[in-house]
């Protein structure tokens, strides 16, 4: 089985989507305090704070979990800056890929 950092996770996904703890606890309707401590590993995530944090990050429990684990740094920078954009943005990026690799 493949342990999960809850905390570099929590601040990977707030971070890729260009909050702050502050913001991101606004949208949680708790402390940026807890956000803080979550993300430092002093306190221990519980699935329902996870499931609320998720929600506001527009993600389900199951993809906080589902990280890719073999990616290269530079892969996982570009996965990340890809979860900012719109899905039409997406599209676009994914064509100007495709123009590379022709």
């Amino acid at each position: 089985m493949i342990k999960i950092d809850t905390a570099k996770r929590l601040k990977q996904l707030r971070t890729a989507k260009g909050l702050t703890t502050t913001e991101l606890a606004k949208a949680c309707n708790l402390s940026q305090a807890v956000i803080s401590k979550l993300e430092n590993n002093n306190r221990i995530a519980d699935v329902p704070t996870l499931s609320i944090i998720c929600d506001a990050l527009g993600i389900t429990l199951s993809e906080f979990f589902n990280t890719p684990k073999d990616l290269p740094p530079h892969l996982q920078e570009l996965l990340d800056i890809s979860q900012k954009l719109s899905p039409d943005q997406i599209k676009l990026l994914g064509e100007l890929i495709k123009s590379f690799t022709k």
